[in-house]
């Protein structure tokens, strides 16, 4: 895969020009924000594809790049639109949703065997669950809980990544996944509202992505 940035070249607004090409000439992309300074966006394109007639930069892996949040309804494309400065913290409402604004200040990672499994533990354990889906070859169910007691309810092999006091500034926690657990392979998928399970249920969203079958239980 290739990730391609005009950072170094461009303003925002023909960033947000080009991502309109892209889409009007049906080419497939996804959207990932560097999380350490320069703060770059990045689009990721199938390999064989490269941007001509402009300048650009590739890179094939980056420790500290994330998914941006997929909009779930069109007002939150709007609100998702890359525009002025996004350095510092104002990534955050492009990196975070409903699950990993939950897990700003202590976030685990879970591994789960089967959707029985989720409904089992959200009977147990008194509070949410986010499923974040499939990963690696199906080699890993991820869910995401922002309560250490999750940890009294699931074996010591089942936790991915814990976060630590390292993990703190926005997307960090997420990178640190996508590097040591989902060797770059993967990266974390994101809708602006995540399925959990909690009380025994699985909730999802009204608006549901359809678009991404590793997102299903």
């Amino acid at each position: 895969m290739s990730f391609i940035t005009i950072d170094a070249y461009y303003d925002v607004n023909f960033y947000n020009q080009c991502k309109e090409a892209l889409k009007n000439n049906s080419i497939k992309f996804t959207e990932f924000i560097e999380i350490k300074s320069p703060y770059r966006w990045f689009f990721k394109l199938e390999d064989t594809i490269k941007p001509i007639m402009i300048n650009y930069d590739e890179i094939n892996k980056n420790r500290f790049i994330v998914r941006k949040v997929q909009a779930l309804r069109p007002n939150e494309e709007y609100l998702l639109q890359r525009r002025g400065s996004t350095e510092g913290s104002n990534i955050t409402k492009y990196i975070y949703n409903d699950a990993f604004e939950d897990s700003k200040d202590y976030g685990v990672f879970i591994n789960i065997s089967s959707r029985d499994e989720l409904l089992r533990l959200s009977k147990e354990f008194p509070g949410k669950i986010y499923y974040l889906g499939k990963y690696y070859g199906n080699r890993f169910r991820v869910c995401l809980v922002n309560n250490s007691m999750i940890k009294n309810y699931i074996n010591t092999s089942q936790i991915l990544l814990e976060k630590t006091p390292d993990m703190k500034e926005p997307g960090r926690f997420e990178a640190e996944f996508n590097y040591k657990v989902l060797k770059h392979n993967d990266y974390i998928y994101k809708t602006t509202e995540t399925i959990y399970a909690q009380n025994g249920s699985i909730i999802r969203p009204k608006v549901f992505d359809t678009t991404n079958t590793k997102y299903f239980i």
